[in-house]
């Protein structure tokens, strides 16, 4: 099983790609935001190498494809490009990058992604964020916050959106309390299950982000 990032403008456009990817019996994550944070070079490389493949959809335009090339380019992740046509003298030259069809059969799809699905090619943590926690016995509210915060890792979020996302209240003396021991208790959790690798940071003057190490 591999895990697969699959960065694109449109989620929408992508459906059926990913279900095919699925139906291969391999995790996917589609995101919008998580390509726009890869484009600013904010994103830790140890929260990429948590997956196998990464696939660039063709709604990217050329030169945020370079970007991305760019930033990922150097990691061990296998890199899939989707794209219709012939091949430019360009994407002859890239050697690490695997050129295939959006319309590509379920049968050439499973040939491609089986070259990654095995553990040696496994990214540097064995646990996605998500099962991280699964894992914690995090209160409603505890995981909340922390999948805001692991949707886009190295993203400072403020004080005040994180209370509008998890209370749906404006930022008062009460609720900054209330999200500073929530805070505390995730952390005091992470310390707990030894999981050196994910911090939350205060921002000073800002709010608070995750850090991925």
């Amino acid at each position: 099983m591999c895990r697969v990032l699959f960065l694109t403008k449109s989620i929408s456009v992508e459906i059926e790609l990913e279900e095919k990817i699925r139906h291969l019996g391999h995790e996917v994550l589609c995101s919008t935001t998580l390509l726009n944070t890869i484009k600013k070079h904010a994103l830790p490389k140890s929260f990429l190498e948590t997956f196998q493949i990464v696939v660039l959809s063709e709604t990217l335009t050329n030169q945020e494809t370079k970007v991305i090339l760019e930033d990922i380019g150097l990691s061990s992740l296998g890199i899939i490009q989707l794209k219709d046509g012939p091949l430019t003298e360009d994407d002859h030259q890239e050697k690490k990058v695997t050129y295939m069809s959006p319309r590509v059969s379920l049968t050439e799809l499973r040939e491609a992604l089986s070259h990654y699905d095995s553990p040696e090619k496994m990214g540097r943590y064995a646990e996605t964020l998500e099962d991280v926690v699964d894992r914690l016995g995090l209160s409603k509210r505890e995981r909340t916050l922390l999948n805001i915060l692991a949707d886009t890792p190295g993203t400072p979020f403020s004080r005040a959106d994180l209370c509008q996302k998890i209370w749906n209240k404006e930022l008062s003396l009460s609720t900054k309390c209330q999200l500073s021991n929530l805070v505390k208790r995730i952390k005091d959790k992470l310390e707990e299950n030894e999981l050196d690798h994910l911090k939350i940071m205060t921002v000073r003057n800002v709010g608070y982000m995750l850090k991925v190490a």
